[in-house]
Protein backbone atom coordinates (compact mmCIF):
# COMPACT_ATOMS: atom_id res chain seq x y z
CA UNK A 1 0.00 0.00 0.00
CA UNK A 2 2.30 2.09 1.15
CA UNK A 3 4.44 1.26 -1.74
CA UNK A 4 1.94 2.45 -4.23
CA UNK A 5 1.13 5.27 -2.32
CA UNK A 6 4.56 6.00 -3.10
CA UNK A 7 4.48 5.52 -6.90
CA UNK A 8 1.45 7.89 -6.75
CA UNK A 9 3.07 10.90 -4.90
CA UNK A 10 5.85 10.50 -7.81
CA UNK A 11 3.30 10.53 -10.79
CA UNK A 12 2.01 13.68 -9.20
CA UNK A 13 5.30 15.17 -8.81
CA UNK A 14 5.94 14.37 -12.75
CA UNK A 15 2.28 15.88 -13.66
CA UNK A 16 3.65 19.11 -11.77
CA UNK A 17 7.05 19.23 -13.74
CA UNK A 18 5.11 18.89 -16.86
CA UNK A 19 2.81 21.73 -15.70
CA UNK A 20 5.74 24.10 -15.35
CA UNK A 21 7.34 23.06 -18.64
CA UNK A 22 3.85 23.80 -20.39
CA UNK A 23 2.91 26.75 -18.64
CA UNK A 24 6.77 28.05 -18.94
CA UNK A 25 6.42 28.56 -22.60
CA UNK A 26 6.55 31.65 -24.69
CA UNK A 27 3.20 33.26 -25.24
CA UNK A 28 3.22 33.09 -28.76
CA UNK A 29 0.04 35.09 -30.39
CA UNK A 30 -1.24 33.28 -33.46
CA UNK A 31 -0.42 35.48 -36.46
CA UNK A 32 -3.39 34.84 -38.14
CA UNK A 33 -5.63 35.37 -35.32
CA UNK A 34 -3.90 38.60 -34.38
CA UNK A 35 -2.61 39.65 -38.49
CA UNK A 36 -4.46 42.98 -38.33
CA UNK A 37 -2.97 43.68 -34.96
CA UNK A 38 0.75 43.24 -35.99
CA UNK A 39 0.50 44.22 -39.24
CA UNK A 40 2.56 47.30 -40.06
CA UNK A 41 -0.07 49.33 -42.61
CA UNK A 42 -2.83 48.68 -39.91
CA UNK A 43 -3.06 52.57 -38.87
CA UNK A 44 -1.86 54.40 -41.51
CA UNK A 45 -3.69 57.20 -42.58
CA UNK A 46 -2.69 58.43 -45.61
CA UNK A 47 -2.69 62.11 -46.10
CA UNK A 48 -5.20 63.26 -48.75
CA UNK A 49 -3.58 66.95 -49.58
CA UNK A 50 -0.84 68.04 -48.78
CA UNK A 51 -0.05 71.92 -48.22
CA UNK A 52 2.31 73.78 -50.23
CA UNK A 53 4.61 76.17 -48.15
CA UNK A 54 4.83 79.92 -49.29
CA UNK A 55 7.39 80.29 -52.28
CA UNK A 56 7.28 84.28 -51.00
CA UNK A 57 9.40 85.65 -48.41
CA UNK A 58 7.61 87.20 -45.05
CA UNK A 59 9.15 90.16 -45.75
CA UNK A 60 6.98 91.23 -48.61
CA UNK A 61 3.98 90.60 -46.08
CA UNK A 62 6.08 93.14 -43.93
CA UNK A 63 6.25 96.05 -46.71
CA UNK A 64 2.60 95.95 -47.40
CA UNK A 65 0.78 95.17 -44.13
CA UNK A 66 3.19 95.43 -40.70
CA UNK A 67 0.53 95.78 -38.56
CA UNK A 68 -0.87 92.66 -39.82
CA UNK A 69 1.89 90.53 -39.31
CA UNK A 70 2.54 92.53 -35.66
CA UNK A 71 -0.67 91.14 -34.75
CA UNK A 72 -0.13 87.68 -36.32
CA UNK A 73 3.39 87.43 -33.88
CA UNK A 74 6.64 86.77 -34.33
CA UNK A 75 5.82 82.99 -33.25
CA UNK A 76 3.44 82.79 -36.21
CA UNK A 77 5.37 83.89 -38.91
CA UNK A 78 6.77 80.87 -39.84
CA UNK A 79 3.51 78.72 -39.57
CA UNK A 80 2.03 81.28 -42.04
CA UNK A 81 5.00 80.65 -44.34
CA UNK A 82 4.70 77.01 -43.94
CA UNK A 83 0.85 76.81 -44.64
CA UNK A 84 1.00 78.73 -47.81
CA UNK A 85 -0.53 82.10 -46.54
CA UNK A 86 2.20 85.09 -47.44
CA UNK A 87 0.31 85.16 -50.82
CA UNK A 88 -3.09 84.87 -49.79
CA UNK A 89 -2.42 87.52 -47.18
CA UNK A 90 -0.72 89.76 -49.67
CA UNK A 91 -3.72 89.76 -51.93
CA UNK A 92 -6.13 90.70 -49.27
CA UNK A 93 -3.89 93.32 -47.81
CA UNK A 94 -3.85 95.18 -51.06
CA UNK A 95 -7.30 94.43 -51.69
CA UNK A 96 -8.44 96.21 -48.59
CA UNK A 97 -6.08 99.09 -49.19
CA UNK A 98 -8.09 99.80 -52.35
CA UNK A 99 -11.93 100.82 -53.44
CA UNK A 100 -11.66 99.12 -56.67
CA UNK A 101 -14.78 96.91 -56.86
CA UNK A 102 -12.76 94.25 -58.89
CA UNK A 103 -10.38 94.25 -55.52
CA UNK A 104 -13.40 93.71 -53.50
CA UNK A 105 -13.95 90.52 -55.12
CA UNK A 106 -10.07 89.90 -54.90
CA UNK A 107 -10.39 90.29 -51.08
CA UNK A 108 -13.28 88.07 -51.19
CA UNK A 109 -11.00 85.01 -52.83
CA UNK A 110 -8.19 85.86 -51.02
CA UNK A 111 -10.15 85.31 -47.81
CA UNK A 112 -11.46 82.33 -48.82
CA UNK A 113 -8.14 81.15 -49.77
CA UNK A 114 -6.64 81.94 -46.18
CA UNK A 115 -9.85 79.92 -44.93
CA UNK A 116 -9.24 76.54 -46.81
CA UNK A 117 -5.33 76.46 -46.23
CA UNK A 118 -6.63 76.69 -42.30
CA UNK A 119 -9.24 73.99 -42.50
CA UNK A 120 -6.87 71.84 -44.69
CA UNK A 121 -4.17 72.24 -41.66
CA UNK A 122 -6.87 71.83 -38.89
CA UNK A 123 -8.04 68.19 -41.28
CA UNK A 124 -4.82 67.22 -41.58
CA UNK A 125 -3.46 67.54 -37.47
CA UNK A 126 -6.83 65.58 -37.44
CA UNK A 127 -5.63 62.97 -39.67
CA UNK A 128 -2.17 62.51 -37.71
CA UNK A 129 -3.66 62.87 -34.75
CA UNK A 130 -6.10 59.38 -36.01
CA UNK A 131 -3.35 57.61 -36.39
CA UNK A 132 -1.51 58.11 -33.49
CA UNK A 133 -4.81 56.77 -31.16
CA UNK A 134 -5.09 54.15 -33.89
CA UNK A 135 -2.06 53.24 -32.63
CA UNK A 136 -2.75 53.45 -29.07
CA UNK A 137 -5.68 50.86 -29.17
CA UNK A 138 -3.22 48.68 -31.36
CA UNK A 139 -0.92 48.13 -28.68
CA UNK A 140 -3.23 48.01 -25.82
CA UNK A 141 -4.69 45.22 -27.69
CA UNK A 142 -1.36 43.68 -28.18
CA UNK A 143 -1.06 44.43 -24.27
CA UNK A 144 -4.52 43.03 -22.66
CA UNK A 145 -4.18 39.95 -24.80
CA UNK A 146 -0.54 38.93 -23.20
CA UNK A 147 -2.25 40.17 -19.90
CA UNK A 148 -4.83 37.31 -20.87
CA UNK A 149 -2.63 34.85 -21.19
CA UNK A 150 -0.69 35.57 -18.18
CA UNK A 151 -3.73 35.23 -15.95
CA UNK A 152 -4.34 31.91 -17.46
CA UNK A 153 -0.98 30.76 -16.99
CA UNK A 154 -0.79 32.17 -12.97
CA UNK A 155 -4.22 30.29 -12.54
CA UNK A 156 -1.99 27.46 -13.87
CA UNK A 157 1.12 27.77 -11.56
CA UNK A 158 -1.49 27.82 -8.52
CA UNK A 159 -2.83 24.98 -9.04
CA UNK A 160 0.61 23.56 -9.28
CA UNK A 161 1.41 25.33 -6.17
CA UNK A 162 -1.13 23.49 -4.76
CA UNK A 163 -0.05 20.22 -5.76
CA UNK A 164 3.45 20.72 -5.02
CA UNK A 165 2.55 21.55 -1.09
CA UNK A 166 0.03 19.27 -0.85
CA UNK A 167 2.63 16.25 -1.85
CA UNK A 168 5.55 18.17 0.05
CA UNK A 169 3.16 17.64 2.97
CA UNK A 170 2.29 13.90 2.56
CA UNK A 171 5.55 12.88 1.80
CA UNK A 172 6.19 12.33 5.47
CA UNK A 173 3.10 10.50 5.95
CA UNK A 174 3.45 7.49 3.61
CA UNK A 175 7.02 7.32 2.85
CA UNK A 176 8.83 5.75 5.71
CA UNK A 177 12.21 5.93 4.08
CA UNK A 178 13.99 8.37 5.46
CA UNK A 179 16.06 8.88 1.87
CA UNK A 180 12.98 8.59 -0.37
CA UNK A 181 11.16 10.94 1.59
CA UNK A 182 13.90 13.88 1.94
CA UNK A 183 14.09 13.54 -1.85
CA UNK A 184 10.56 14.22 -2.32
CA UNK A 185 10.51 17.28 0.47
CA UNK A 186 13.42 18.82 -1.13
CA UNK A 187 11.94 17.77 -4.68
CA UNK A 188 8.69 20.02 -3.28
CA UNK A 189 10.21 22.22 -1.84
CA UNK A 190 11.95 23.02 -4.93
CA UNK A 191 8.95 23.08 -7.01
CA UNK A 192 7.14 25.25 -4.77
CA UNK A 193 9.83 27.66 -5.35
CA UNK A 194 10.29 27.43 -8.92
CA UNK A 195 6.60 27.98 -9.24
CA UNK A 196 7.23 30.89 -7.09
CA UNK A 197 9.84 32.70 -9.56
CA UNK A 198 7.52 31.45 -12.30
CA UNK A 199 4.68 34.12 -11.38
CA UNK A 200 7.15 36.62 -10.17
CA UNK A 201 8.23 36.86 -13.85
CA UNK A 202 5.05 36.12 -15.68
CA UNK A 203 4.95 39.83 -17.23
CA UNK A 204 8.06 38.78 -18.93
CA UNK A 205 6.90 36.96 -21.79
CA UNK A 206 7.53 38.84 -25.28
CA UNK A 207 6.01 39.55 -28.55
CA UNK A 208 6.87 40.60 -31.97
CA UNK A 209 4.67 44.03 -32.41
CA UNK A 210 5.75 45.94 -35.84
CA UNK A 211 5.32 50.07 -36.47
CA UNK A 212 7.30 50.81 -39.75
CA UNK A 213 5.55 54.10 -39.67
CA UNK A 214 6.13 55.23 -36.58
CA UNK A 215 5.32 58.68 -35.15
CA UNK A 216 6.88 58.75 -31.84
CA UNK A 217 10.12 58.13 -33.83
CA UNK A 218 9.97 61.79 -35.47
CA UNK A 219 9.55 63.76 -32.30
CA UNK A 220 12.38 61.53 -30.46
CA UNK A 221 15.26 61.26 -33.51
CA UNK A 222 16.94 63.80 -35.24
CA UNK A 223 15.34 65.50 -37.91
CA UNK A 224 16.54 64.77 -40.41
CA UNK A 225 15.01 61.52 -39.82
CA UNK A 226 11.65 62.64 -40.33
CA UNK A 227 9.27 61.26 -42.89
CA UNK A 228 5.77 61.62 -41.68
CA UNK A 229 4.96 64.36 -39.38
CA UNK A 230 3.89 67.52 -42.16
CA UNK A 231 6.22 70.73 -42.62
CA UNK A 232 3.40 73.05 -40.18
CA UNK A 233 3.10 70.54 -37.92
CA UNK A 234 6.72 70.35 -37.30
CA UNK A 235 7.12 73.85 -37.21
CA UNK A 236 4.81 74.48 -34.93
CA UNK A 237 5.98 71.86 -32.94
CA UNK A 238 9.59 73.46 -33.34
CA UNK A 239 8.61 76.93 -32.54
CA UNK A 240 8.70 78.86 -29.30
CA UNK A 241 5.53 80.42 -28.76
CA UNK A 242 7.26 82.57 -25.74
CA UNK A 243 10.18 84.58 -27.01
CA UNK A 244 12.07 85.31 -23.79
CA UNK A 245 15.29 83.51 -23.68
CA UNK A 246 14.42 80.54 -21.24
CA UNK A 247 11.62 79.38 -23.05
CA UNK A 248 11.75 76.19 -25.01
CA UNK A 249 9.97 74.76 -27.80
CA UNK A 250 6.98 72.11 -27.73
CA UNK A 251 9.23 69.39 -29.54
CA UNK A 252 12.41 70.15 -26.57
CA UNK A 253 9.29 70.05 -23.49
CA UNK A 254 7.98 66.64 -25.10
CA UNK A 255 11.05 64.99 -25.60
CA UNK A 256 12.61 66.46 -21.52
CA UNK A 257 9.71 64.94 -19.63
CA UNK A 258 9.78 61.40 -21.96
CA UNK A 259 13.82 61.10 -20.77
CA UNK A 260 13.23 61.99 -17.43
CA UNK A 261 10.02 59.67 -16.74
CA UNK A 262 8.49 57.09 -19.21
CA UNK A 263 12.11 56.57 -20.92
CA UNK A 264 14.54 56.76 -17.69
CA UNK A 265 16.54 53.51 -17.33
CA UNK A 266 15.89 52.11 -20.44
CA UNK A 267 18.55 50.43 -22.54
CA UNK A 268 19.54 51.79 -25.68
CA UNK A 269 18.44 48.58 -27.48
CA UNK A 270 14.60 48.42 -26.41
CA UNK A 271 15.08 52.30 -27.25
CA UNK A 272 16.08 51.92 -30.66
CA UNK A 273 12.77 49.48 -30.96
CA UNK A 274 10.44 51.86 -29.48
CA UNK A 275 11.56 55.05 -31.80
CA UNK A 276 12.15 52.47 -34.80
CA UNK A 277 10.06 49.85 -36.99
CA UNK A 278 9.58 47.81 -34.07
CA UNK A 279 10.40 44.32 -32.27
CA UNK A 280 10.39 42.20 -29.41
CA UNK A 281 7.56 43.77 -26.72
CA UNK A 282 7.08 42.51 -22.99
CA UNK A 283 3.92 44.07 -21.59
CA UNK A 284 5.58 46.79 -19.67
CA UNK A 285 7.32 48.21 -22.86
CA UNK A 286 4.06 48.02 -24.44
CA UNK A 287 2.24 49.67 -21.47
CA UNK A 288 5.42 52.41 -22.17
CA UNK A 289 4.44 52.82 -26.02
CA UNK A 290 0.83 53.48 -25.25
CA UNK A 291 1.61 56.13 -22.75
CA UNK A 292 4.05 58.34 -25.02
CA UNK A 293 1.28 57.63 -28.28
CA UNK A 294 -1.16 59.32 -25.95
CA UNK A 295 0.79 62.37 -24.83
CA UNK A 296 1.83 62.66 -27.89
CA UNK A 297 -1.79 62.64 -29.49
CA UNK A 298 -2.80 65.31 -27.31
CA UNK A 299 0.05 67.67 -27.87
CA UNK A 300 -0.75 67.62 -31.36
CA UNK A 301 -4.40 67.56 -30.76
CA UNK A 302 -3.67 70.62 -28.76
CA UNK A 303 -1.68 72.36 -31.88
CA UNK A 304 -5.49 73.42 -33.05
CA UNK A 305 -6.13 76.02 -30.41
CA UNK A 306 -3.17 77.74 -32.12
CA UNK A 307 -4.65 77.54 -35.68
CA UNK A 308 -7.85 78.90 -33.86
CA UNK A 309 -6.03 81.83 -32.66
CA UNK A 310 -4.67 82.73 -35.84
CA UNK A 311 -8.07 82.15 -37.94
CA UNK A 312 -9.14 84.68 -35.46
CA UNK A 313 -6.75 87.16 -35.96
CA UNK A 314 -6.85 86.71 -40.06
CA UNK A 315 -10.34 86.97 -39.58
CA UNK A 316 -10.37 90.37 -37.97
CA UNK A 317 -10.93 92.69 -40.66
CA UNK A 318 -11.24 95.85 -38.29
Amino acid sequence: MKKHLSKRLYTIISFIVCNIYLTGCVLNIDQKKANKMLTNDYCAIPIQSEINPSKTSIKELDKINPDLLRRIGIENSELIQSIGLIEPLIKLSISESSTVNLNKENKTEALMDVNQKLMLARDIIGEITGELDCEAVRATRIRDYLASLGTKRNNNLTIAAIFSGAVTGLAPLVIKNQNPQNAVVIAGSALSAALGVAVLTNNKKKVEFLHERNLLGEIWNTPGDRKYLPDFIWTMLTSKIDQSANSISDLQRIRNRWSKLELSGMDKKQEKVLFGQGGTYTQDELSTRISLLNELSTEIRLLNIRMTKLSLILNDRK
